[in-house]
């Protein structure tokens, strides 16, 4: 079993922002005419948003996903009042460019908490009021059966905004502020802008190839597995978020409680696929494999990550199929939380470094730069 030191970076807390726009339509279910919800990103994706009021710690979407996918780019939507009643449920789907389905609706002159949380997919969950006033006073969303490890980058939206004047959605007087959940519904000329936070921390695997070998060799990167050693990180949990009353004035979410349901010892596969999905490994462009897990309270956390991948000559010829490198890294608590990043940078380099021989041109290994 190959095994490496490794480098650990932190970064501060990436959140997003996204803007809806509304269009008229009629719902079949009701005599009130609705008006489904087309969501968008602030600025085209090929731009540079202008947006300049942002809350700190913030990004647009499309700087964090500069290339949104499906699976992931699902926004679960709740369209709740303030009686207590859910009025509309539905979803926000990727298309392309800063293109969104929707079939979320509200009704003019009704008002309108706006709760929810991506990916859709990721989790059965229901959403209920607190208090006497309804939805007015919070919110809580209880999760079941959720991957305590995994691909989903799993977010609570935490902040809402109507724009009463029709500005464009670049505009820079645009100012969305954390915890306010409100929304007036109108018939017409109608935008909303959504705050999202991160409720995983991120383990961010960022794969190159050491220079010199790499005139010698090729990688295509075709697999990448992780385990935790704490059995109910690779498992399933139950999840509760509890989101505070509509306050711009406190932190929007109040508590998260994670609860174990079932553990396991299985791998879960952050990167696989068909020949098509393989990674060229390159000595200065970083390939970049992202997985997500529940923050816990342990000392220390282990992981064992391995990754398969193909040696090829420098005439595309393939000299070594499915390499394997198991690695056991180790991560202080102390650098894990909910919406923290941990960098662990590794290179496949040659298993003799001295004298290049053929075996061990043909079966590297993977450290990290230290």
């Amino acid at each position: 079993m190959n095994k490496i030191s490794y480098k650990i970076l932190l970064q501060t807390t990436l959140l997003m922002l996204m803007a809806l726009s509304l269009t008229g339509c009629k719902d079949d279910e009701a005599t009130v005419p609705t008006y489904p919800v087309k969501l968008r990103s602030v600025g085209a994706l090929e731009q540079t948003p202008v947006v300049k009021t942002l809350p700190a710690g913030y990004v647009a979407y499309n700087v964090l996903y500069d290339t949104p996918d499906d699976a992931n780019s699902r926004i679960a939507v709740y369209m709740t009042q303030g009686s207590g009643s859910v009025s509309k449920t539905g979803e926000f789907r990727y298309k392309e460019g800063n293109e969104w389905t929707s079939n979320v609706g509200v009704r003019d002159g009704e008002d309108y908490y706006v709760y929810g949380f991506m990916p859709a997919g990721v989790a059965t969950a229901t959403v209920t009021s607190e208090g006497f006033s309804g939805f007015s006073e919070g919110a809580t969303v209880q999760f079941t059966n959720m991957a305590a490890l995994t691909t989903a980058d799993v977010c609570m939206i935490v902040g809402a905004l109507g724009d009463d004047n029709n500005v464009d959605i670049t505009d820079a007087s645009i100012n969305i502020q954390p915890g306010k959940f409100a929304y007036a519904g109108k018939a017409e000329d109608n935008y909303m802008y959504l705050l999202v936070d991160h409720l995983y921390a991120k383990l961010d695997f960022e794969f190159t190839v050491d220079a010199t070998y790499n005139g010698l060799r090729t990688i295509k990167l075709k697999q990448v597995e992780v385990k935790a050693d704490d059995e109910d990180l690779n498992g399933k949990i139950d999840a509760t978020v509890k989101l505070r009353a509509n306050n711009t004035g406190a932190n929007p979410i109040e508590s998260i409680t994670f609860t174990p349901k079932t553990s396991s010892t299985e791998k879960t596969p952050l990167m696989s696929g068909e020949e098509a999905d393989y990674k060229t490994l390159d000595p200065v462009t970083i390939t970049k494999v992202p997985g997500y897990f529940t923050p816990v309270s342990s000392a220390e956390l282990t992981f064992e990550v391995t990754s398969t991948y193909d040696v090829y000559d420098k005439k595309g010829n393939l000299v070594r199929e499915n390499c394997h490198a198991a690695n056991k890294i180790a991560i202080s608590s102390l650098s894990v939380g909910r919406g923290r990043s941990t960098v662990i940078k590794m290179q496949v380099v040659p298993t003799y470094l001295y004298q290049l021989s053929e075996p061990e041109l043909d079966n590297p290994t993977i450290k990290t730069l230290i």
